[in-house]
């Protein structure tokens, strides 16, 4: 090992401890990352699944949560199951209606960093791949800061600035970080192809833009190639080689692209086949000056706003280091001698933070140039800013220690920067007017202790300059001073460390139910099933999706009133009748406890109050009946007011449902025998029938009788002591009744029939009227458009047992007709692969509630078929009369390409390696 390289890595080893230090409430108290977005916020005893206690208090200028493990961390499960099964995640059936998972921008499968929790996701596991992005980041810096030309100490000290940001700290879970902790690296190998062009270089640069298009995040992969090919083109301005530098990143850039292709491609044509309608947000709005020193700025622990627990502002103010760091960038920045590659720095810090924090007309402006919207802001550009701001502070550092002892006045300028910077910014992160003398007090108790410690630190390295104390008496106690602040602001009230997939009360039971049922969907409201959650489970939810869901997955899911914002963070189901939701297969809604999914109208009421009088019992060749006229639409229950004298009652009550026509003649419509033993005493007894559309101004009758009824022990029947529904007629046998009996109909609208599953704090509702995953249909209707198919799914009279829409743009309407009947079979079902097996008497149509998405392959009894797109954005297959094996499998020509061209790129860079090696 040379000299060179020994500070080096004692420095890059020093990031590594001081990030570990900062988290030590991770590493060795047991705590974790894993909080509040991504389990059910609270289940029945007050805890999510990893221990949330509570929201955390948010800041208007902060839109995502940096809690964003509702993005990456469930599907860390779904990944880890294909990976588990010895094959690649290349299609999700839980996210929406289906999704390409290697394709996800969000949830890159193929990231290094991430493997480790995707082979064996655990909470540690988890965690160590956050910490391990922070100190890739900082450890980068570091090399970076030395490739510039910085000595060891300031280049530890851009990278621990970097790894310790408040962006960096801020977002640790979030996806988009992945390039943020490559941006480094990146611009080291841009510095490379910049100085020296040639094969190495080129192979190193395009596998580093390749680790970065790995990363996710379109628009974090965006930014972080733009500035490398920005700090490029700066770097060989007016050096004579421009021509060959190009020629060296249009190389650099193909091999990127044949490397990272594999995951490019299928997200290229997730993003072709997306949804773009959502709002643009409130980029357009200027941040507050107080965003950029918490979230840009590098701090002694990171973003203040996002600890654990629930401090008060005037609690939260940053750390010393941060605000010193900020003020050395800006005294870099106004003062003389900044080399070229750091002057770029300070344009790349200007450019962000007008962009991010500056005047809303800057922000339009920007929003002009290619690639950048008015969203672009700080989440996003923060990695940049924040990097610009650690080296341009390490190129201060490096001017002050070459400051040299007789000439003292020329450190007391860059001295008063550190304490007025801090001041200043301290000043800035205060809510409010600072007119009030109470609050200015408070300001300056709190920047009392950062102003002192900044003021330490400068007297120690005026003391070390002066040969006063001994280098490593100096160290340990500028060591000690940054320690102590730091502990001193530690963040407190972390989740303790549990496992995230282990799943509460309610969910568990949610899963058995599925397991039960077979394929369906299932769906949360309010604060429950948060997010995508159920992907975590192996439960499919519409509204665990990502905002680049295929644009037919999004027009339903906002049709059917779920979710109303493109990034919703849990799924409102405002209309759970729709009709639609059964096509989709949606058969468990949970939720808080209380009134159904759906609130059933009165389609007759006869109430019997106490103190009316009883019917008598129901005795062996007693039956009582009641008529009524049905006012609304969807009835599909009756209720009954039964006593039973203290559950004493045997035998069977028989309840039956007739439908009149005008001549009075009835058609059977529900027959039902229950055990009179589990009735409850003076309760309503519900008789669930089969749901009718058209029951509104229909008469109907249902007629009480108990084969087996023994007086004295048979089932009592209340009846009112007058006649409270006008039209009815209530009959003991042939003779009236005098009265009506005490009864309630009941009309669901819509196609939807819910009936509880789980009761309890968070209860579990069934919809009957569910589809299953697959089914016969025996005739088809071709049309020319997806509007018309889904004007024509929207009619009340739509059956899609009866009758499914094929669609072919252009091509003129044909019905396409064959014999009813037919069963269908789920034999073998995962993400990506689905068997089925089929009978029928005749020509009919297989239809999957599956996305119609490209990729998909049929086999018809081992020979290959056409895939149509039904109901709008369903699956069909057309299928012969008789015995047969369907097989669907998601295999993606984009993937297949993929791997190809990454192949390529792998022997290019590997001939690339050798030969630049050999020349040098």
């Amino acid at each position: 090992m040379n000299a060179r390289a020994r500070p080096t890595l004692a420095a890059a080893a020093g990031v590594v401890i001081l990030v570990l230090a900062a988290h030590a409430d991770v590493v060795v108290g047991g705590r974790t990352f894993l909080v509040t977005e991504f389990g059910p916020w609270t289940d029945p005893d007050g805890r999510g699944v990893a221990g949330y206690r509570g929201p955390r208090a948010g800041r208007p200028e902060v839109l995502d949560s940096p809690a964003a493990s509702r993005i990456l961390d469930p599907s860390i499960a779904a990944i880890h199951r294909a990976y588990r099964d010895g094959r690649l995640p290349l299609w999700s059936g839980g996210n929406g209606l289906g999704f390409p998972l290697l394709g996800d921008p969000a949830s890159p499968a193929l990231f290094p960093l991430n493997l480790p929790a995707f082979l064996g996701p655990s909470a540690w596991v988890c965690d160590l791949s956050y910490l391990a992005r922070l100190a890739v980041a900082g450890m980068l810096a570091l090399l970076l800061g030395r490739r510039l030309g910085l000595a060891p100490l300031p280049s530890f000290a851009a990278g621990a600035a970097y790894a310790l940001s408040g962006h960096m700290l801020g977002f640790v879970q979030h996806p988009f970080l992945n390039a943020a902790a490559l941006l480094p690296g990146l611009l080291i190998a841009a510095d490379c192809l910049a100085t020296a062009p040639g094969l190495r270089p080129v192979a190193i640069a395009g596998l580093s833009a390749a680790l970065v298009i790995l990363g996710g995040f379109p628009q974090a992969v965006f930014l972080a190639l733009l500035t490398a090919v920005a700090y490029v083109a700066w770097r060989a301005r007016g050096t004579g080689r421009a021509g060959r530098v190009l020629a060296a990143t249009l190389g650099a850039g193909a091999l990127a692209a044949a490397l990272s292709a594999p995951f490019a491609l299928p997200a290229a044509e997730v993003i072709r086949h997306s949804d773009h309608t959502h709002p643009a947000g409130v980029g357009e709005q200027a941040l507050p000056l107080r965003s950029w020193v918490d979230l840009v700025a590098p701090d002694a622990r990171g973003n203040p706003y996002y600890r654990w627990d629930e401090t008060p502002w005037t609690d939260r103010l940053p750390g010393s280091l941060g605000p010193a760091l900020v003020t050395l960038a800006l005294a870099a920045i106004l003062g003389r001698g900044l080399g070229r590659p750091f002057r770029f720095f300070a344009w790349l810090l200007a450019f962000f933070a007008l962009k991010c924090f500056g005047l809303p007309v800057v922000n339009e402006l920007v929003a002009l140039l290619p690639g950048f919207s008015r969203t672009l802001f700080h989440k996003y550009a923060g990695a940049e800013a924040a990097l610009a701001s650690s080296l341009l502070a390490a190129s201060a550092l490096a001017r002050l220690r070459a400051e040299v002892p007789g000439a003292a006045v020329r450190g007391i300028v860059p001295a008063a920067s550190i304490l007025l910077g801090a001041l200043a910014a301290f000043v800035a992160s205060v809510q409010g007017p600072i007119a009030p003398p109470g609050r200015l007090a408070r300001v300056l108790a709190e920047v009392a202790p950062a102003a002192g410690v900044c003021a330490a630190l400068l007297v120690l390295a005026l003391a070390r300059r002066r040969g006063l104390l001994a280098p490593a008496i100096a160290a340990s106690l500028a060591a000690l001073l940054v320690l102590g602040d730091a502990v001193r602001l530690a963040p407190g009230g972390r989740t303790a460390r549990a496992d995230p997939w282990e799943a509460p009360p309610y969910l568990a039971e949610l899963v058995r139910l599925v397991e039960e049922r077979g394929p369906c969907r299932v769906l949360g409201r309010g604060d429950i099933l948060r997010s995508n959650v159920p992907i975590g489970f192996g439960l499919e939810e519409p509204a665990s999706f990502r905002p680049l869901h295929p644009e037919r997955t999004m027009t339903l899911l906002r049709q059917l009133g779920s979710p109303r914002r493109a990034w919703a963070d849990s799924g409102e189901l405002p209309e759970p009748a729709h009709p639609l939701w059964n096509l989709v297969g949606l058969r468990f809604v949970a939720m808080r406890e209380g009134a159904p999914p759906v609130a059933p109208r009165p389609a007759a009421a006869a109430e019997v109050v106490p103190g009316n009088v009883p019917a008598g019992e129901l005795v062996r060749g007693r039956v009582l009946s009641q008529t009524f006229l049905c006012r609304a639409a969807g009835l599909d229950r009756v209720e009954v007011l039964l006593a039973t004298y203290a559950r004493r009652n045997e035998g069977t009550l028989r309840f039956r449902l007739e439908e009149l026509d005008t001549a009075g003649d009835a058609r059977p419509v529900a027959d039902e025998v229950v055990d009179l033993a589990g009735i409850a005493d003076n309760a309503w007894r519900v008789f669930r029938v089969p749901k009718r559309r058209d029951s509104a101004g229909r008469r109907f009758r249902f007629l009480l009788d108990s084969p087996d009824g023994v007086p004295g022990n048979a089932v009592t029947v209340w009846r009112s002591v007058r006649d409270v529904y006008a039209g009815g007629e209530a009959c003991d046998g042939d003779a009236p009744l005098g009265a009506d009996i005490g009864f309630r109909a009941w009309a669901t609208p819509g196609g939807t029939d819910f009936v509880l599953a789980r009761a309890g704090e968070v209860s579990i509702w069934e919809n009957l009227a569910a589809l299953p995953r697959a089914w016969v249909v025996p005739s088809a209707e071709v049309i020319r458009s997806g509007a018309e198919a889904l004007r024509r799914m929207s009619a009340p009279d739509f059956d899609p047992r009866r009758v499914v829409f094929l669609e072919e743009p252009g091509a003129p309407g044909e019905r396409l007709e064959g014999p009813p009947g037919g069963t269908v079979s789920l034999t073998s079902r995962r993400d990506d692969r689905l068997r089925l097996v089929v009978e029928t008497p005749g020509p009919a149509w297989l239809v999957v509630a599956e996305i119609h998405f490209p990729g998909w392959r049929a086999r018809l009894d081992g020979q290959p078929v056409p895939i149509r797109r039904a109901d709008y954005l369903l699956r069909a297959v057309a299928v012969p009369g008789g015995l047969h094996r369907v097989e669907m499998v998601y295999a993606p020509a984009t993937f297949d390409l993929g791997l190809a061209l990454a192949a390529l790129g792998a022997l290019a860079t590997l001939v690339a390696l050798a030969l630049g090696r050999r020349a040098t």
